[in-house]
């Protein structure tokens, strides 16, 4: 399993902050907790995700670019959640 994403500095930075989002989001009211909240967890996992799978697919510019957008996207949308 190639790891070489690990290095990305971008990648450590969404990874960490999903990590930071999912723990804040567990302290949130309930209803929030199970609604909003699980949609904020989804939608931050997915950055880095989306990084990780487009690092896979480097070699294919283009696919890469594309999982980058991706990433963008889901960043933005969890920004407008919290």
């Amino acid at each position: 399993m190639n790891e070489g994403h690990k290095k990305l500095q971008i990648y450590q930075q969404a990874h960490q902050l999903a990590i930071e989002i999912h723990a804040m989001t567990l302290k949130l009211p309930s209803l929030e907790r199970f609604e909003e909240g699980s949609q904020i967890r989804r939608s931050s996992k997915s950055v880095s995700s989306n990084i990780v799978e487009g690092y896979a697919l480097r070699k294919y510019k283009n696919e890469f670019i594309h999982y980058l957008f991706r990433a963008y996207g889901s960043c933005e949308e969890t920004m407008e959640h919290l």
